[in-house]
């Protein structure tokens, strides 16, 4: 089941992202979601703004991420191009326990319930989003930058009709 966050989950969300670093270190993606990021100032900004979500079997909570319909800046300028300019969905900061294999499409039939395009991007280390993304239809659109400069490889999937 997926619910927005509140404060409270804080304390299940935050173990949940040392995890997922800790596999990304694993995996060989050394430079992501490195200092201390995603941090709880960022978390507690996601759930003011209602757009941190859980995933939860009923008891635990085993998966995390953000979603936001209000654009993202950082998309802006891709060097690539996007495959419509229809209004989109993001998705960020996705990470589960591994008990719910299957949270990023469950984020995305949930992101598909309200609009039918949806933006993710991610680092150029991270295999396993990147090999999830093809597996789940995702088109590489290009690249774009962070704030910080950092590159980024963004996708996008569109909702068959």
């Amino acid at each position: 089941m997926i619910r927005r966050a509140n404060k409270n989950d804080l304390i299940s969300i935050m173990p949940i992202y040392e995890a997922a670093k800790a596999k990304m270190r694993v995996d060989g993606n050394m430079h992501q979601w490195s200092n201390k990021y995603p941090d709880e100032e960022t978390l507690l900004s996601d759930i003011a703004r209602g757009e941190l979500y859980i995933a939860h079997d009923g008891n635990e909570i085993y998966g995390v991420f953000m979603l936001s319909f209000s654009g993202e800046e950082t998309y802006k300028e891709i060097q690539g191009a996007w495959l419509n300019d229809e209004p989109y969905a993001v998705i960020h900061r996705i990470a589960s326990l591994g008990k719910g294999r299957n949270l990023l499409k469950d984020a995305i039939d949930f992101a598909f319930a309200s609009t039918e395009n949806i933006r993710i991007d991610t680092h150029e280390d991270n295999n396993i989003m990147r090999s999830l993304l093809n597996k789940l239809g995702f088109i590489y659109t290009g690249i774009i930058r962070l704030k910080s400069g950092d590159e980024r490889r963004a996708y996008q999937l569109v909702k068959s009709k």
